[in-house]
């Protein structure tokens, strides 16, 4: 009787999560440059997680594609091999092709229209998506990863100069379809192989961060670069939910509560890193381009056309889901 009872309580502490003085090592794996705002902050995440725990919980970071590319990473946080994936929401349209809806350039006026469907109830289904189909729980998914602009080996100044220019996008689906609308040659190639890319004239132009453009010296090759922001990126943490299990209701809510303070400092520092990181730019010689008021109304006129377009043929995410944004429904938009 006393064998059995010792067994059901060992059983009840191991199904309750880690004990309180048992060690915790968690490993977050990324593709986003270590330099940027992002990652700094993925470093005081750890930082902070450590004080907190005493000791007891250790987060290994490794950005920049250390372990692999987003696809790789996504399946290694599916089937434990790392416990975190950190990186973009569009990429978990791998997983749940809902998340296309992510993706479209000029899907969204501002960052802060997206930021609001990713806090919607929306979201929150998407999240249990892939919670019950991928075996990944879905943390704070409101970090600020920047708005995406076009750095180019040649001036892009209206939709003419973009028409058939090769533009490196993600291997994303609907990424490719929609920068395909606008004109340009979209050409999928993994983050590690842009600057080669480039040198080759493989591609022409990328389309991302201005803070990874200058961090990964793509900024070298392509002196020109459009502020289109015609794409806001969010990033979040992906976790392994077998491993999500094994910790304490206590220790999950100690890491879900630094994540959400260290989010908070990234966004506070975002936007003076993105001006330091421009002015800098602009002592290489990069030249910014601001699009007219007429050119920019050209296009988002055809970015709206291409999101409607996209949910009736492509069938990603549910019907409506579009116009429920643009009302902002208060199911997919939370104010």
């Amino acid at each position: 009787m006393q064998a059995a009872l010792c067994a059901l309580l060992a059983l009840a502490a191991a199904r309750s999560g880690h004990a309180a003085d048992n060690p915790v090592t968690m490993r977050i794996g990324s593709d986003i440059d270590q330099g940027v705002v992002l990652s700094q902050a993925v470093y005081r995440l750890a930082d902070d997680v450590a004080k907190r725990s005493n000791g007891r919980i250790k987060i290994q970071y490794f950005p920049n594609s250390q372990l692999g590319t987003a696809e790789e990473q996504i399946s290694g946080a599916r089937s434990g091999t790392q416990e975190v994936w950190f990186g973009a929401n569009p990429q978990m349209g791998r997983l749940i092709p809902a998340f296309q809806l992510f993706s479209p350039a000029f899907a969204y006026p501002d960052r802060d229209a997206m930021r609001a469907v990713l806090n919607s109830e929306f979201f929150a289904r998407l999240r249990d998506q892939a919670l019950k189909k991928a075996g990944v729980r879905m943390l704070s998914w409101d970090w600020f990863r920047g708005y995406r602009y076009l750095c180019s080996i040649r001036p892009v100044r209206t939709l003419e100069d973009l028409k058939g220019l090769k533009v490196r996008v993600p291997p994303a689906p609907a990424k490719l379809d929609s920068r395909k609308a606008l004109g340009a040659s979209p050409t999928p190639t993994a983050a590690a192989e842009i600057y080669m890319a480039l040198q080759e004239k493989v591609v022409e132009a990328v389309e991302i961060e201005l803070q990874t453009i200058h961090q990964e010296h793509y900024d070298e090759v392509c002196k020109y670069l459009t502020l289109t922001a015609h794409d806001s990126t969010y990033a979040g943490f992906t976790v392994n939910e077998a491993f999500w299990d094994t910790l304490s209701p206590a220790d999950q809510k100690l890491i879900v509560d630094a994540i959400h303070e260290e989010g908070q400092w990234a966004a506070v520092h975002f936007d003076r890193d993105e001006a330091d990181t421009r002015a800098a730019m602009e002592k290489m010689g990069v030249q910014f381009i601001e699009l007219s008021k007429e050119e920019r109304a050209r296009w988002y006129a055809l970015g709206q056309e291409n999101f409607l377009n996209l949910e009736k043929t492509k069938k990603w995410w549910p019907d409506g889901a579009v116009e429920k944004i643009r009302a902002r429904d208060s199911r997919y938009y939370k104010p």
